[in-house]
């Protein structure tokens, strides 16, 4: 016997057994359902869902054959074709006309120029209060004593005050540090000779007060010591200055050094590098790299950068050469600890060389070196005299190299 379940818009036919016992009664009379429980049903039932509407456009999905419970839709029963669309045979649709041409100006069909039209009536000029017949008074302008005008000092009560005047005026006589560093004499431009000194019996020492890039001896085995940083870039005081007097082709050759650390460090503190002298007067520059100072801790390595600069001086050939005060000013290093370093340094490693001069741009520091040089060095009365250079020829080279 087969029962047929509504189930919405779903019907649900199964080919059903009949069943007797207590709980199927029980669950027949309690909820008024004739079929068995689900588990109660033997596996060789049935079920087959049919749409209701033939014509349903969302069929359920048909599962491949051969699977149990497979669902049976013939395809004729939900779906069917829409019917073919109607034929029109009235008239055709009107046709938009296009649009007009754009006008355009004939000049031959313009009306000509009038020669006799009046001219626009003249705007009335603002003559304050004098077009509303109210005389106004003709008062000069103020000026003072030598003919100037006289600003307005009326100030508004809700502008802002006027900040204090700086307690720094440059014509005022101090003795800040910091403000003798912001207005620095003038360097010199020449270079004057204040006292000679012996180093060992063959090399000789002249302390200078002057210009570092004024000094010269022959051209090919002379040198002079830059002070540079890690990355031998141009930097201030002395160092601007002999990139400024050597031309941009010396920052460019330093900018070629390899690298020998991470960040583009050229040259680690204590060491030297060379490169060609360019416009200046000497054949070679060595760039030496000294210490922060951080107290006594740091006369080793200021020793080392010396001993470094006359080691690469000595392997190019180099008989002359010339030192600035370095790492001192700067660097931080007072000019009296600098100069004790720097000639305990120079006097040890004066060996294979003729020449070794400092010259300094600060006449404190030539003070300080002179003094400390009195105490280990003997003097040497006589003096000596260096030409100025002749002015140097510029290359014609535009490519820079080392």
């Amino acid at each position: 016997m087969a029962q047929a379940i509504q189930v919405g818009a779903i019907r649900l036919a199964a080919p059903l057994p009949a069943f007797s016992s207590s709980f199927h009664g029980e669950a027949s009379s309690k909820h008024g359902i004739s079929s068995p429980p689900l588990h109660t049903r033997p596996s060789s039932s049935r079920i087959v869902i049919r749409s209701v509407y033939p014509s349903d456009p969302f069929p359920p999905r048909i599962p491949r054959q051969g699977q149990p419970n497979e669902y049976k839709l013939p395809v004729e029963e939900y779906y069917t074709p829409p019917p073919p669309p109607v034929p029109y045979y009235g008239p055709p649709p009107p046709v938009k006309p296009p649009p007009p041409p754009p006008r355009t100006l004939n000049p031959d069909k313009l009306p000509p120029k009038s020669t006799n039209a009046e001219p626009p009536p003249p705007v009335p000029e603002n003559k304050g209060l004098s077009a509303l017949g109210i005389p106004e008074l003709d008062l000069p302008e103020p000026t003072d004593k030598d003919g100037k005008p006289i600003k307005s000092t009326y100030r508004s009560p809700y502008a802002k005050p006027e900040p204090p005047p700086r307690p720094y005026h440059p014509e005022r006589p101090t003795n800040s540090r910091v403000i003798e560093w912001l207005n620095p004499p003038p360097p010199p431009t020449e270079l004057m000779q204040r006292e000679q000194f012996k180093l060992s019996d063959t090399c000789s020492m002249t302390i200078y007060f002057g210009d570092i890039t004024k000094w010269r001896v022959d051209g090919a085995t002379d040198a002079i010591v830059a002070p540079a940083n890690k990355k031998v870039n141009a930097g201030a005081a002395v160092d601007g200055v002999i990139h400024k007097v050597a031309g941009p082709r010396l920052l460019s050759a330093c900018q070629r050094l390899p690298d020998v650390a991470p960040h583009g460090v050229k040259c680690e503190v204590g060491q030297a590098v060379s490169t060609k002298a360019f416009n200046l007067p000497v054949s070679r520059v060595i760039h030496a790299v000294g210490p922060v100072y951080e107290g006594r801790e740091s006369d080793a390595d200021l020793e080392k950068t010396y001993a470094s600069a006359l080691a690469l001086a000595a392997t190019e050939g180099i008989k002359h050469i010339v030192f600035p005060p370095l790492s001192c000013r700067i660097y931080g290093y007072p000019y009296s600890e600098g100069a004790e370093v720097a000639l305990k340094a120079l006097k040890n490693g004066c060996q294979g060389f003729t020449q070794i001069d400092i010259v300094i741009r600060n006449i404190e520091g030539y003070d300080a070196f002179i003094d400390e040089a009195n105490k280990v060095l003997e003097a040497i009365k006589e003096r000596k005299t260096i030409p100025m250079p002749p002015p140097p020829q510029e290359q014609q080279s535009p490519i820079p190299y080392l």
